[in-house]
């Protein structure tokens, strides 16, 4: 990263950059952590998840969101290479919806969710407690444990620090995600240029798993497994049909997230300005370099 103004500063070099192919987030557990359990019992009814303390309510989860500066995160750790995401769908994807914005930065509305969600610092120490929130127990703190994905320490001690000023005890650290004993993971997700976009593997109930899947918080909304239903079994695959589902389902994300988005780092790829014919595809830079003519 610190090499890349050098080049942006050289006028006999040809750069493109983009959003990479990796997402970083902080995925929530919405269920009771002290109690993992698969989505389907073997006899293949449902089993009763419970709820997190803290992250059962979506409010909680969107303030979480919002007490995070994703600038600063990619200005410190990244040196301001990397795209800020509304949902894990990246911009290189067929379905990705432009239309959907990015959270913004805003504690003071993040502590305004926090007190209409019954979490309030009413002793004047920095952390808020329980004053009638819906899953903990009263005077229970707003102390949450994120699981540190290796290479991620220093996104986690900036996010920890900024969420500590709207009043949440963040400590690093905790159980393995695929425990489903944690309380939130962050972690960096890389997809293959010709993935599917289907998201069923991240939040659909088949994936919830105990040690074995992927869907480590247990999300689960019914209006979004339907839909990821109905885009999968699309007649011939209709991309333009799949398109607006997927576009449903990023807003629906967005109002009622499973993760705290943040950000995609960002790829640059130069070539010599003597280089004819550099038209780099995300994730195929040489896709065409049969056609390159290098100039002397």
């Amino acid at each position: 990263y610190e090499q890349r103004d050098n080049l942006r500063a050289r006028p006999d070099i040809q750069i493109a950059e983009y959003a990479g192919p990796t997402w970083v987030g902080i995925s929530f557990n919405v269920a009771d952590p002290t109690r993992p359990r698969d989505a389907y019992k073997p006899s293949g009814e449902l089993y009763e998840q419970g709820k997190h303390p803290i992250f059962g309510d979506a409010r909680v989860r969107q303030a979480f969101q919002m007490g995070i500066d994703v600038r600063e995160v990619i200005e410190v750790a990244y040196e301001g290479n990397a795209t800020p995401l509304a949902t894990h769908f990246l911009p290189r994807s067929w379905a990705f919806d432009a239309s959907v914005e990015a959270s913004v930065y805003d504690p003071a509305g993040a502590g305004r969710l926090l007190d209409e969600a019954g979490w309030k610092d009413a002793n004047n120490d920095g952390i808020r407690e329980c004053r009638g929130c819906l899953y903990a127990s009263d005077n229970q703190p707003l102390t949450v444990q994120i699981t540190v994905q290796n290479g991620l320490e220093l996104q986690a001690t900036l996010i920890a620090r900024q969420l500590r000023a709207v009043g949440f005890n963040v400590q690093t650290g905790g159980n393995a995600a695929e425990s489903q004993q944690h309380d939130a993971y962050l972690s960096q997700t890389s997809v293959r240029r010709y993935d599917d976009p289907d998201p069923s593997a991240l939040y659909g109930r088949a994936a919830d798993v105990v040690q074995f899947g992927t869907n480590y918080g247990s999300y689960y909304n019914a209006e979004i497994e339907r839909l990821m239903e109905e885009a999968r079994q699309v007649p011939g695959c209709d991309v333009e049909t799949r398109t607006a589902l997927y576009h449903q389902i990023q807003q629906m994300l967005r109002d009622d997230p499973p993760a705290a988005w943040l950000f995609a780092p960002n790829e640059m790829v130069a070539v010599q300005g003597g280089v004819q014919g550099f038209q780099p595809y995300p994730d195929d830079p040489l896709w065409n370099i049969r056609d390159w003519v290098v100039l002397p």
